[in-house]
C-alpha cells in the first residue's frame, strides 16, 4: 500500500499530555497516513491510565499499537496475579479496569512491517538479532535485544525503526530521533522532564515532538 506518510511515535512512558500535545501537530489522516506507537506506554509517567484511555479511544484504520518490553513486564504480572500488576491504576478503577487495560496490552503485537516502493521498514520496540531473520524474530528479540543498535552493527534488509534505547544515553543532551545507518530510533526519553515525545515520518525524515 502507498501512504503519504508513514509516522513513527517513541516511547510514552506514562505522559499523557506529551502525547496529546504531539498528537495535536500530526493531523493523522487514517485514510492516507500510518502511524506506528513503538511500545512502552505505562510505566515511568504519572497518567498512565489517561495514555491506555486514549489509546483504545483511537484505534482506527492504519493505527497500530506495538507491544513495549514494560508493558510485557506488566502483562506477566498480572498473569500471576502479582499485587503489582494493578497499583499503577488509580484506587477506584482499579478492579473495573485491570482487565481491560490487560486485555488490551494483549492484543499488541511484538512487531509491524511496511513496504512503499522499493524501501522495506521493520518496526518493533527494542532491536533484532540478525543471526534470525525477521521473521524468525523471537519476543524476547524484539522486546529487550538491543546489542546491534548500541554498537550501530545492524545492516539487514529493512529499515529498522525502533524505540527502547534512549537517545540521550547515546549522545549526552541529545532529545532527537536519531538515524545511523539503517537504524531510526525515536526513544527521546519522554519520561525525563527535559525529554520529549517525539515522531518522524519514515519516508521524508520531518519530526513532530510535544510542547
Amino acid at each position: 500500500m502507498e501512504y503519504r506518510r508513514i509516522l513513527a511515535v517513541g516511547d510514552v512512558h506514562g505522559q499523557y499530555d506529551k502525547l496529546v500535545s504531539l498528537y495535536s501537530q500530526l493531523y493523522f489522516n487514517p485514510e492516507e497516513d500510518l502511524l506506528i506507537f513503538l511500545g512502552d506506554y505505562i510505566q515511568g509517567g504519572d497518567k498512565p491510565c489517561e495514555v491506555l484511555d486514549w489509546l483504545m479511544q483511537h484505534q482506527q484504520q492504519n493505527t497500530v499499537f506495538l507491544r513495549g518490553n514494560t508493558d510485557q513486564v506488566i502483562l506477566d504480572a498480572y498473569r500471576r496475579s502479582d499485587a503489582g500488576s494493578v497499583l499503577w491504576i488509580s484506587r477506584e478503577k482499579r478492579w473495573e479496569m485491570a482487565p481491560v487495560y490487560h486485555d488490551f496490552l494483549a492484543t499488541m503485537p511484538f512487531s509491524y512491517e511496511a513496504t512503499v516502493g522499493n524501501m522495506r521498514f521493520f518496526f518493533c520496540h527494542a532491536g533484532v538479532n540478525s543471526a534470525r531473520s525477521l521473521d524468525d524474530q523471537t519476543p524476547r528479540d524484539l522486546l529487550i535485544y538491543n546489542e546491534e543498535i548500541i554498537k550501530s552493527s545492524y545492516n539487514g534488509e529493512a529499515v529498522l525503526v525502533v524505540g527502547h534505547t534512549q537517545i540521550c544515553k547515546l549522545i549526552p543532551g541529545r532529545y532527537t530521533p536519531l538515524i545511523r545507518g539503517k537504524v531510526i530510533m525515536m526513544d527521546t526519553s519522554a519520561k525525563k522532564t527535559e525529554g520529549k515525545l517525539s515522531c518522524m515520518d519514515v519516508l521524508t525524515g520531518n519530526i513532530w515532538q510535544s510542547n
